[in-house]
């Protein structure tokens, strides 16, 4: 079971989530959202997770990740966030943005602050509260 303990790791697995072309424009034809939720599905089980991927709109793909809690019964949280961008004027880019780059301390890449960072505070935060035995009375849903 991953832990995402190590600095490195968390960027290297945002900077993975960072290069996935998930253009809202094109993401549900290119296959982009697809492999994008399929791998968020993987690092969601990595970490403890139980998944469910859904489908309502064809092409684009829901993905929930749940902790279940001690009293599930109760009223659950949701946790949502999103995976798509809105298309980049790459004419105002100085690198390709979906490959991010590290420059003083700052990751710079489409998505990074809108809204792929959400997606990845999530995920590396269940994680660390999973390796720590931590548990909570209601159910927590991240949805993607």
């Amino acid at each position: 079971m991953s832990t995402f303990s190590d600095p490195t790791e968390c960027t290297n697995f945002f900077k993975t989530l960072l290069q996935f072309r998930t253009v809202s424009a094109e993401g549900p034809t290119t296959g982009a959202y697809r492999n994008c939720v399929q791998w968020l599905d993987m690092q969601c089980k990595s970490i403890g997770l139980s998944t469910k991927i859904c489908e309502p709109v064809p092409n684009k793909p829901i993905l929930i990740a749940t902790l279940l809690g001690t009293q599930p019964e109760l009223p659950c949280v949701i946790l949502n966030s999103h995976y798509d961008v809105v298309p980049a004027m790459e004419e105002h880019w100085h690198s390709d943005p979906f490959t991010p780059v590290e420059k003083d301390g700052k990751i710079y890449a489409r998505g990074t602050q809108d809204m792929k960072c959400v997606c990845a505070q999530y995920v590396l935060a269940m994680s660390r509260l999973i390796a720590a035995n931590t548990t909570f009375k209601r159910t927590i849903h991240l949805t993607f």
